[in-house]
């Protein structure tokens, strides 16, 4: 189903969950508002997920991580709050996520290290707090990455120097540490954009 900018309104309707065939469901640049409903969790055969760019609010449910064959989770540009759901470690397809500019708060969970086969994660633009964690060292397939224009606090890890395949990353206007990880980025070999810029220095 794929029905980006037809000027939909209203919610997303609860009965969204009983058409289980679904492999791809795109409503993104409409005028939807609310929560996107937990019956969202009934379509195990989604493998593309767009939303983006619309006025929905609440928290991104715990039930998206039924689905378990999702390749593509866009969410970015809307109003959506509270945390990432742990569940979200479930989708072991998943190969791109965006979640920038929404009003998600809380940390970065380190189950996001589980999702080995993400090359793009986006999550710039919101006011997640703490440190990155360590974990996002684990995806190896990572090729870009934006934390940008957060609340985040700690030094960079090093683990994420030693993602070979990264070529973009964008942590600017938090309050991370950036020296220690300057150097070693500076000898990494894929890189093609990084910006560290408006964080502290030492």
């Amino acid at each position: 189903m794929d029905w980006p900018s037809y000027s939909f309104t209203g919610s997303i309707p609860t009965a969204i969950g009983s058409l289980t065939s679904l492999t791809l469901l795109t409503l993104a640049n409409n005028s939807l508002h609310g929560a996107i409903p937990r019956e969202i969790g009934s379509l195990k055969n989604l493998s593309h997920l767009n939303l983006s760019f619309n006025n929905l609010s609440g928290c991104i449910p715990s039930e998206i991580g039924d689905l378990v064959n999702l390749q593509i989770l866009s969410l970015n540009n809307n109003a959506l709050n509270g945390p990432i759901p742990d569940e979200i470690a479930n989708l072991k397809s998943l190969r791109l996520i965006t979640l920038a500019h929404n009003k998600l708060t809380g940390c970065i969970p380190k189950s996001i290290g589980l999702l080995e086969f993400v090359n793009v994660l986006v999550l710039s633009d919101n006011f997640f707090e703490g440190s990155i964690p360590a974990e996002i060292g684990n995806l190896s397939y990572l090729q870009y990455l934006s934390c940008a224009n957060n609340r985040l606090t700690g030094e960079i890890p090093a683990e994420i120097a030693s993602l070979s395949k990264l070529a973009v990353l964008l942590v600017n206007n938090n309050s991370l540490a950036t020296q220690p990880i300057v150097h070693t980025l500076l000898q990494h070999r894929s890189l093609k954009l990084w910006n560290l810029s408006l964080n502290c220095l030492q």
